[in-house]
């Protein structure tokens, strides 16, 4: 398949720790904020917004409320 699709929800103060993928992502909060942290920067994701992480670089996710998260990967 060229692409896959993810549906989670995190409580406020949760983590997704230090990762990277082989595919690039877009990450989206269909509900709730959160940042994302890369060695380049860093990213507020409000609301109704996404954040595109080409593949290989090692990110992590914070959880700055209740969130749910939609996030589509696919190989570059």
């Amino acid at each position: 398949m060229p692409f896959r699709s993810l549906r989670r929800t995190f409580p406020q103060g949760e983590a997704v720790g230090l990762r990277a993928h082989e595919e690039s992502q877009i990450i989206f909060a269909a509900s709730g904020t959160l940042q994302v942290y890369a060695a380049s920067g860093r990213w507020f994701v409000p609301p109704q917004l996404a954040l595109w992480m080409p593949a290989g670089i090692p990110h992590r996710v914070d959880m700055l409320s209740n969130t749910e998260l939609r996030m589509i990967y696919w190989h570059p």
